[in-house]
């Protein structure tokens, strides 16, 4: 079950809430995917125009970003890049309105924040992206040099404070880390899913296997005792 990219809570909450609110099928966990897949483009579409371009390339960089044949593959996997992609568009969304719409600043650098603070809690290796989307912010939007770092000042504060919420929540009731919380989850969710041995695609199956088999194992009325 090891996991060198070792993915933080991020992707492990998004699952879990999608199994209280629908159940644990993987079915669920897809259609979810693809409608965030649809988001993206959406908002990718939405960039282009506020850029200024005509309707046809907004169109444009919608099917290509919604077509592209590898995200719709990875849709159907447990555990694809697809909320962090949804996430980093909308931050961009976000900014773009900032810098070419000329959207209140305070509130949209805010959220901003709260969404790349979201991404980077799906996905540590976004914090580069993050990083990109904050530079742009504070080069093109209008206003003196003050304003600008007030803008990457508010909105780096809520990014750090939704990353480092798990780590806070964590020592304040005293668990230590769980190694890789992502690929608990997708084990779980395929164990107890319909679709383990037959139906979509699924990364990582032959790794979750023994995974569930332990837990299905150990598990009673009252679930699964802590880890410490």
């Amino acid at each position: 079950l090891e996991d060198m990219m070792k993915r933080p809570y991020g992707v492990a909450a998004f699952l879990v809430l999608l199994s209280k609110l629908f159940g644990p099928h993987i079915l669920v966990f897809v259609i979810a995917q693809h409608l965030m897949s649809i988001g993206t483009a959406l908002f990718v579409a939405g960039i282009v125009r506020f850029a200024g371009a005509p309707r046809f390339f907004a169109l444009l960089a919608f099917c290509l970003a919604a077509l592209h044949g590898r995200i719709v593959h990875y849709d159907n996997t447990i555990g694809a890049e697809t909320i962090s992609n949804f996430l980093v568009s909308l931050a961009a969304f976000i900014a773009a309105g900032v810098a070419l719409r000329k959207w209140p600043a305070l509130p949209a650098a805010a959220a901003v924040g709260l969404t790349l603070g979201a991404v980077m809690t799906c996905r540590s290796a976004a914090i580069g992206q993050a990083g990109v989307i904050l530079l742009w912010l504070v080069v093109v939007l209008d206003g003196r040099l003050l304003r600008r770092l007030g803008v990457l000042a508010l909105a780096g504060f809520f990014a750090s404070a939704v990353y480092l919420t798990p780590t806070a929540i964590n020592l304040a009731i005293g668990k230590r880390p769980a190694g890789n919380e992502t690929l608990a989850v997708m084990a779980f969710v395929v164990g107890y899913s319909g679709d383990f041995e037959h139906g979509v695609h699924l990364d990582r199956k032959a790794q979750a296997r023994g995974y569930v088999e332990q837990m299905r194992a150990a598990d009673t009325p009252q679930g699964w005792p802590d880890i410490g």
